[in-house]
């Protein structure tokens, strides 16, 4: 999905509420997405592939890094998912900045999905082409389900990265 400045100052206009953050609402409502602390990971209600992951971050660019660390390792941990596409939007900072990305309204989004059989011909194709024809086989709550493990399980090893959570 791709969200313009435009759009979402429209939404805002129209209803008072911030477009990607009421979209994170409905999914962590719908059992379908949970946030860390100023990200958040979806498994989108209208996703284009199998396996479809979103990470949205707004502030913190390690809070976003992690979330998608932790989809990409539920993708090889818990669904056995080896190829798979992944498109990231990031804003601008200068080179050498201290803290990029830590201004309000610095909105990072990625996108994943699985590609299917590393081994089928079909798989051999670009994202572009991927994109272009929804193809949806699997559960959404399972692949959501997948995420969480991963989550809580490098909650063990990692608390460092839970702090405040």
């Amino acid at each position: 999905a791709v969200v313009s400045t435009q759009s979402t100052g429209r939404y805002r206009t129209a209803t008072g509420g911030d477009y990607l953050q009421d979209i994170v609402d409905i999914h962590v409502a719908l059992g379908l997405g949970f946030r860390h602390k100023s990200a958040a990971v979806v498994v989108p209600i209208t996703p284009n592939k199998d396996r479809e992951i979103w990470v949205i971050g707004s502030t913190d660019l390690l809070d976003f890094i992690w979330l998608y660390f932790l989809a990409f390792r539920s993708y090889i941990e818990e669904l056995q998912v080896y190829c798979s596409s992944h498109g990231m939007a990031l804003p601008s900072t200068e080179i050498g900045s201290k803290e990029p990305f830590k201004s309000p309204g610095d909105l990072m989004v990625a996108k994943m999905g699985s590609r299917g059989d590393c081994f089928s011909v079909h798989s051999d194709v670009s994202s572009l082409e991927l994109y272009t024809i929804n193809s949806i086989s699997t559960d959404y709550y399972h692949t959501f389900a997948a995420v969480k493990k991963t989550y809580e399980k490098y909650r063990q090893t990692h608390p460092e990265k839970y702090e405040g959570v």
